[in-house]
Parts: C-alpha cells; sequence; structure tokens
C-alpha cells in the first residue's frame, strides 16, 4: 500500500543569526480602516506571545505597516510646519506691518481646515502627495491682495469716511480680481480630475485638496480678511515703504521703457526663452515623474540566481549575503528569503533571493 510522502519545500526563511525562521504576512481587507486593524493585530500579537505560543516560540513584526503611517505623518507635519513658518516670515518681512502680516497668516490655518472639512465630507482621502502639493504662497495671494489694498485706504482715507466705508470701498475694488485669480488658479486643475485608474487615485486627491484649499483661502480673503481689519486696523495707521520693493519697482520702470524702445528684440528675446523651455520640458532631460520623497526607513534587496540553482546553493548563498549586510553598523536587522510561497502565487524556484534590511533612524548612522 503507497503512503504519501513529505511536501517537497519551496522556501527558506532566515533572521540574522537564526538559521529558520517561519513568515506570515497579514492581509489588509479592501476599504477596512488600517489603523484599527494594525491596533487590534498588535494587541493580538501581544495575547499570543504572552499566554498562548508554547515557551521559545514569539511572533515578532519585522516590518510594520504602523512605521510607514508614523513616516509618512511626520514627513507631513515637517513639510506643512516648513512652509508655514517660511511664508510667515516672507510675509513679516515684505508686507513691514504686524498686524497685516497676522491676518494674512491666518488664511494658512483657515484654508487647510476647511480643505479638511471638505475632504472628510467627500470621503476623499488625504496623502502625502495632496498635502505636499499645497502651496502656501498661492493660498494667501488674495489676502495679500485684500489687506494691502484696505491698508492703503486706511492710510490715505483717514478722516473723509469712517472706517467701515473704508474698509468696505477697498473690499470692493479687488474682490473681482480676487475672485477670478482662485477661479482661474482652480480650473487649471480640471485635466487631472479627469484622470482615472492608478494616476487618478493618486493625483485626484491631490487636486480636490488643492481646490478645497483655494475655495477656503477666497472665503477668508473676501469676507473675514476685511472682519478682522476693522477690529485690528485702529488707531494710527501707516503704510510701511519695502525698500527692496521700492528699488525694484524703480529699476522694473526703466527696464520697461528699454522694452517699448526695442519691441522685436524684447519678443525675440521671448520667443527664443519659450523655445528653450519647451526643449527642457519635452526632451526628457528633468523628467516627467513627480511623487514627494518618503524615506521608509528600511530596504528590500533582491538577487537572481542561475534558474538551476537548488535549495542547498540558494540557501548558502543567502545566508552569506544577509550576513554581509547585516556587518553593517546601520541595519537594525536583516530577514532572507529563499525561494517561493508554497501556495504557488510567485512563479520562482530558489534562484530567487530576497533581503529585507530594516535600518536605524538617520541620526544614529555614522557620519
Amino acid at each position: 500500500m503507497g503512503q504519501l510522502g513529505k511536501t517537497i519545500r519551496h522556501e527558506d526563511g532566515t533572521i540574522i543569526n537564526n538559521d529558520d525562521v517561519v513568515e506570515g504576512i497579514v492581509l489588509l481587507r479592501k476599504g477596512a480602516e488600517a489603523d484599527a486593524t494594525l491596533e487590534a493585530l498588535h494587541r493580538k500579537i501581544k495575547e499570543l506571545n504572552e499566554g498562548i505560543l508554547p515557551r521559545g516560540v514569539k511572533i515578532v513584526p519585522h516590518l510594520d505597516r504602523s512605521d510607514l503611517v508614523h513616516y509618512t505623518t511626520r514627513t507631513v507635519l515637517r513639510n506643512l510646519t516648513d512652509g508655514v513658518l517660511l511664508v510667515t516670515l516672507v510675509l513679516f518681512l515684505f508686507l513691514g506691518n504686524v498686524r497685516s502680516a497676522l491676518i494674512v497668516t491666518i488664511t494658512i490655518p483657515f484654508a487647510l481646515l476647511f480643505s479638511a472639512i471638505l475632504l472628510d465630507l467627500s470621503h476623499i482621502p488625504a496623502n502625502l502627495l495632496s498635502l505636499g502639493a499645497l502651496d502656501f504662497g498661492m493660498v494667501v495671494d488674495g489676502s495679500v491682495v485684500m489687506v494691502e489694498n484696505i491698508l492703503r485706504h486706511a492710510e490715505y482715507g483717514r478722516g473723509k469716511k469712517t472706517q467701515l466705508e473704508m474698509i468696505a470701498i477697498a473690499a470692493h475694488e479687488v474682490q473681482k480680481p480676487v475672485f477670478f485669480a482662485r477661479i482661474i488658479i482652480i480650473v487649471s486643475y480640471l485635466p487631472i480630475f479627469t484622470l482615472q485608474r492608478v494616476e487618478g487615485r493618486l493625483f485626484r486627491p491631490m487636486a480636490w485638496t488643492v481646490a478645497f484649499a483655494l475655495v477656503g483661502a477666497l472665503v477668508f480673503a473676501l469676507l473675514i480678511a476685511p472682519v478682522l481689519c476693522s477690529l485690528l486696523f485702529k488707531g494710527e495707521i501707516k503704510e510701511w515703504r519695502n525698500p527692496v520693493l521700492r528699488w525694484l519697482q524703480e529699476h522694473y520702470g526703466r527696464q520697461l521703457d528699454w522694452c517699448f524702445d526695442h519691441l522685436k528684440l524684447t519678443l525675440a528675446l521671448g520667443l527664443a526663452a519659450l523655445a528653450f523651455m519647451l526643449f527642457i520640458a519635452f526632451s526628457g532631460i528633468i523628467g516627467s515623474e513627480f511623487l514627494p520623497h518618503l524615506d521608509e526607513g528600511a530596504i528590500w534587496v533582491r538577487g537572481t540566481l542561475a534558474p538551476s540553482t537548488g535549495p542547498s546553493a540558494g540557501i548558502d548563498l543567502a545566508n552569506r549575503a544577509r550576513r554581509v549586510l547585516a556587518s553593517f553598523s546601520e541595519a537594525k536587522q536583516v530577514m532572507s528569503q529563499v525561494g517561493r510561497p508554497d501556495d504557488g502565487s510567485d512563479a520562482s524556484g530558489f534562484y530567487n533571493t530576497e533581503f529585507f534590511v530594516d535600518l536605524l533612524p538617520r541620526v544614529k548612522w555614522r557620519s
């Protein structure tokens, strides 16, 4: 009578100095909440390690998605903080009025909160790409125009009309250009709204995030900024003349007169610059892909051997390569995989070697 033989081995997994380990991958259901699933998974792993698994057997996570979430959150917060601080500094330097700069700066958190609320109500996920595409200079542009015009009327129209009348006249003067400037920018994102499949999933949230932020900035510039000006622009108001802008205005007038005197040369230089930019854009020199940089803090290494490589040779080479990778002080742990899963979902053999290299934080690296 015949009997079933042992299952043929298709893979081997090792980690650091352990020659054989069992690896498992937890898959997230489509549409499930990643954070809630990760918290439940961490609780279950703790329960297994502390009370269910036999002595000497332990589940050790080596690739945790929560780490990637923390990296992403940290990157977004750092980018947003740096952008807000830089724009705020520029506003204080060029506007020269603390009150007007403060009003314009408030536009940024208002627009971000406005965009976040609409994204949540629309069930549109915000990601690193969409938040990284926010241009704070573009967000505060309308508020700068509104507040500066109100400041100009407050300085030169004092005593002729009441404060509220001056603010209403100043706001009415610039409401149309501010409104149409925002609408034009939002309309320029229409091609991104029509993207489908993978491109749509990547870039449509970015377009919605920018559009909602611009709408929030428009609401602030047209409705809230004049009200804040009526509260803060009390007492003596004097417009500050920025010396840098004054110097630029003087030289700009001279250069503009020169351009009018040499129309053909000016147009020729403009067309040449346009042709050069088109050449750079379509020649592939600067590339055509854009994704924000995200350092996941790990490296995935893959090595392909000869197709005839057997189990012993593949495992031996993977062990040697793993020890070389682990010899670097920046490597926290190294795990190797040889072969393919038993379910046959990945059609490869022992000639396929893969290594997960988990790295220490950059601050602990050698110089």
